[in-house]
């Protein structure tokens, strides 16, 4: 006999049931989708709401050195080895299992580009000295900074060009979703960190204790954030080759390329207005009101822009940051 659940009927013969309990069980299986760009805290959620045990005990299985170990992966956790894709697991899975399976995925999809960009690994093995780890952390990266697939590519020549650039110094990658991630899913949190409440602040943008802020450490952060999908690791593998050092939302989730740092002095209330509508009405003489009076000491700003994955502090410069190469040009070339 065959141990497991069974269905029996009450009109079924015992020859009926004998061979019911003698035919080996189906397997019920749970469907569960992993969406790209979701990291452990948030796969953890997911799984819990599927059936698969408390939110907590999966996050702990997922960070259980035991594990890590056997399945030979670098780091605190299994963070950037949970392949996004739609899975069918068995509806008794233990966390451990359903873990193993995801991490099977990445490698197996990993593997193939592998062999696909045989040449593209041994470039980044060659000037930058990186092996699958570091893939996986830049591929993480690409993945939080745009959702726009199209935009992958160029995103990941960005955080190339600055790593390689020698007149790029120094090489920070200065990308928010890393100061969040440090501050919200890692084991360990800064000061500053506790005092995250959701928004980047000054204080969370100067935290050198934040080993996850890429405006104070230079290179990679100390392990992915993410759990990034194919595209990611193919714009990371394939990027797109250009001079550009700097990117700016043009907020519609694109942004502009540009070599050049963008400007952050403060601009003109002209400078900063739409173009007038068609039926607009046609300029007139002023009307002398007490409002319309200039003010001493009042300066107009323009609103702050998105730049390269933030608000335009100092123009991706964060404190002290990098100065612009001298072998770029003055003007900036903007990509559609």
């Amino acid at each position: 006999m065959t141990a497991g659940a069974h269905t029996f009927r009450a009109d079924m013969t015992p020859e009926q049931v004998l061979a019911e309990l003698v035919r080996a069980q189906r397997t019920e299986e749970t469907r569960v989708t992993i969406p790209e760009g979701r990291n452990i805290l948030e796969v953890a959620d997911i799984l819990a709401v599927a059936g698969y045990g408390d939110a907590s005990v999966i996050l702990a299985t997922m960070r259980d050195p035991a594990l890590l170990k056997e399945l030979g992966i670098e780091g605190e956790s299994v963070e950037g080895y949970l392949y996004p894709d739609t899975y069918k697991f068995p509806t008794a899975a233990t966390p451990d299992q359903v873990i193993r399976r995801m991490v099977e995925q990445h490698r197996k999809v990993f593997d193939n580009l592998k062999r696909s960009h045989r040449e593209a690994l041994e470039e980044l093995k060659k000037t930058l000295g990186w092996g699958d780890r570091e893939i996986i952390i830049m591929a993480s990266l690409v993945e939080k900074e745009t959702a726009a697939k199209h935009e992958r590519p160029l995103i990941a020549g960005v955080f190339l060009n600055r790593l390689r650039f020698s007149s790029f110094q120094p090489k920070r990658l200065e990308t928010d979703p890393t100061i969040i991630y440090g501050c919200t899913a890692a084991v360990k949190k800064s000061a500053a960190c506790e005092k995250f409440e959701g928004r980047i602040r000054r204080i969370h943008l100067r935290d050198p204790d934040n080993p996850y802020n890429t405006y104070t450490h230079e290179g990679l952060p100390p392990g992915p954030i993410t759990n990034a999908g194919k595209a990611a690791f193919e714009a990371v593998l394939a990027p797109k080759k250009s001079r550009f050092l700097y990117f700016v939302s043009r907020n519609d989730k694109t942004h502009h390329f540009q070599r050049r740092s963008p400007s952050t002095r403060p601009r003109s209330r002209s400078s900063c207005a739409r173009a007038p509508s068609a039926t607009a009405r046609p300029p007139g003489p002023p009307t002398p009101t007490r409002s319309s009076r200039p003010r001493v000491g009042r300066r107009v700003t323009c609103p702050s822009r998105h730049v390269s994955g933030q608000t335009n502090r100092r123009a991706r410069r964060g404190p002290g940051g990098p100065s612009v190469p001298s072998d770029t040009p003055r003007s900036s070339h903007l990509v559609a």
